[in-house]
């Protein structure tokens, strides 16, 4: 079982227009929603392969996202909170190929609240193969609240797909791998990496600081894996649709793959081939198992 814990679920809808004008009024016909968040997305991703999927979050009550993951297939460990799951909003301009996002601040979660994920998620991590860890934490929980529930996992690996204090405790606690992008890597260690061998000395530099593997995803330039050997996963170009939710279909691949028994390698190399198919789905997180394994065929990976 792959153990996926959703802190942030959200209610997500996805708007397709032909033209996205600002300021102006935009009227579409084609208007998509399901549950997201990066934890669902990731759980997604892992069912699409044919993993079994648990989702252990916070989720609002009458939002209907429970349901609509139960029949894609994910099985769901559900706290239900006084306060509603946030809204998220795609704005995809189909001819420019563009992405507008209004994501929603997550809203506070009790004390009660907390205790009540914990003892599910210490419940259900015994008999997890992998657990990812994925997301921002709501206000109401402390920064080293990842970190927390790492000493509680037993021997199940965890992938850690989080930022700023939350990836900086979650790294003390020595994951199995780290998922952080570009972006986010230069965020916690002081500048953004403006090269593939810059994002492999940070990668690098997040094993150092406590994880035993770290993969930094650069959008179409790849990833960067560090951890044995320092490698760079290249994958064949593609027309994206919306690239919202890639990232998380790429930790999910990753689990999967732990799951299954592949080396970090190819676990790794079947994650980037989730992420790049997920591009040219609108709905984040979601692809064709087809186009994923032809995409994985493609990778060129490269030594560092």
């Amino acid at each position: 079982m792959l153990l996926f814990l959703s802190l942030s679920s959200a209610d997500q809808e996805v708007w397709l227009c032909e033209r996205l004008a600002p300021g102006a009024v935009n009227r579409t016909g084609d208007v998509r929603r399901c549950a997201g968040g990066k934890a669902v997305n990731a759980a997604r991703a892992a069912a699409i392969l044919g993993g079994e999927s648990l989702v252990v979050g916070f989720f609002g009550r009458g939002q209907g996202l429970v349901e609509s993951l139960a029949a894609e297939g994910i099985a769901t460990d559900p706290v239900y909170t006084e306060g509603p799951s946030r809204r998220a909003a795609s704005l995809i301009d189909r001819e420019r190929g563009e992405v507008t996002e209004l994501v929603e601040e997550p809203h506070s979660v009790s004390a009660a609240e907390r205790e009540a994920l914990e003892a599910l998620f210490v419940a259900r991590a015994r008999q997890a193969a992998v657990i990812g860890l994925c997301g921002s934490l709501p206000p109401g929980l402390p920064a080293d609240f990842y970190a927390r529930l790492m000493a509680k996992a037993g021997r199940s690996r965890v992938i850690v797909d989080a930022q700023g204090a939350a990836l900086s405790a979650a790294l003390g606690a020595g994951p199995f791998l780290v998922k952080p992008n570009r972006r986010e890597a230069g965020e916690l260690l002081g500048a953004r990496a403006a090269s593939t061998a810059e994002a492999a000395a940070q990668a690098r530099e997040l094993c150092r600081r406590g994880a035993a593997h770290a993969a930094v995803s650069s959008g179409a330039e790849g990833v960067v894996l560090a951890g044995e050997d320092a490698l760079l996963f290249r994958p064949p170009p593609v027309r994206a649709v919306n690239t919202t939710g890639c990232g998380d279909a790429l930790a999910g691949g990753i689990a999967f793959g732990l799951a299954a028994g592949l080396s970090v390698r190819e676990a790794v190399r079947l994650g980037v081939a989730c992420g790049t198919a997920s591009a040219l789905d609108p709905l984040p997180g979601r692809f064709e198992r087809v186009q994923a394994e032809r995409i994985g065929r493609e990778i060129v990976v490269d030594s560092l």
